[in-house]
């Protein structure tokens, strides 16, 4: 995946970035990975799943696969 330009203002450039600073190079195809699961209003009024909030970030829910139980007789 190509790296991005950090989009921080400056002193030099204005707070909005123009087109021009946007190239079809660093916006990647679709992964496949997005599902829209909830909604936020104009109010901050939320519903549907929140459980994503819940988790850390980029590790799935539950136990690892790596993980086993260790079972004892």
């Amino acid at each position: 995946m190509p790296i991005l330009k950090q989009l921080v203002s400056s002193s030099v450039h204005s707070k909005r970035r123009s087109r021009a600073d946007l190239t079809a190079e660093m916006i990647s195809a679709p992964l496949g990975d997005f599902r829209h699961t909830m909604h936020v209003g104009r109010a901050g009024d939320a519903f549907g799943d929140t459980s994503f909030l819940n988790s850390k970030a980029g590790e799935p829910d539950g136990e690892s696969l790596d993980e086993q139980p260790s079972s004892s007789s």
